[in-house]
């Protein structure tokens, strides 16, 4: 095999080893891109769970619970300063739900863990007080939140 021959078969076995490791580097690139786009999904999942936690937190203190629960089922029971109380309850809640929502609408929260949550916040806007406060404040939220609640009312 002369020199010439001998340098082209170096540089063809050369081309080759660098083709390979290219595909090797990009699956490798491909697999850690994929772990770290489910790592940041899993940690905006937990960051939007303890939001979600946090909004109930008020809701927990005894005198709120009354309020809670009494603007739920009967707001006209309740004084101005208490449906004051109840008002931002609402408004801390839906917030809540109405940022998962756009999250979910995102791909960034999970179709399973969100399936419950309309028919939960539903819920809370089907009753008297929830509806009374809701119509009053329903444009606060964005168009696909209301429509998600919307649909419990019908």
């Amino acid at each position: 095999m002369d020199h010439q021959a001998f340098a082209q078969l170096l540089g063809n076995y050369g081309e080759f080893v660098g083709a390979i490791a290219v595909v090797v580097t990009l699956v490798y690139l491909t697999f850690q891109i994929r772990q770290s786009t489910r790592q940041a999904r899993l940690t905006s999942i937990q960051a939007i769970n303890a939001s979600n936690d946090s909004a109930f937190n008020p809701i927990y203190i005894p005198e709120n619970a009354r309020i809670w629960t009494t603007g739920l089922e009967d707001p006209d029971a309740l004084d101005g300063g208490e449906w004051q109380i109840f008002g931002l309850l609402m408004a801390r809640l839906l917030a809540s739900f109405d940022t998962t929502t756009y999250q979910f609408e995102s791909g960034a929260y999970d179709a399973g863990l969100y399936a419950g949550l309309p028919a939960f916040y539903g819920s809370m806007v089907a009753t008297p007080g929830g509806l009374r406060w809701y119509e009053a404040n329903r444009h606060t939220f964005r168009s696909s939140t209301q429509s998600r609640l919307d649909g419990f009312l019908r």
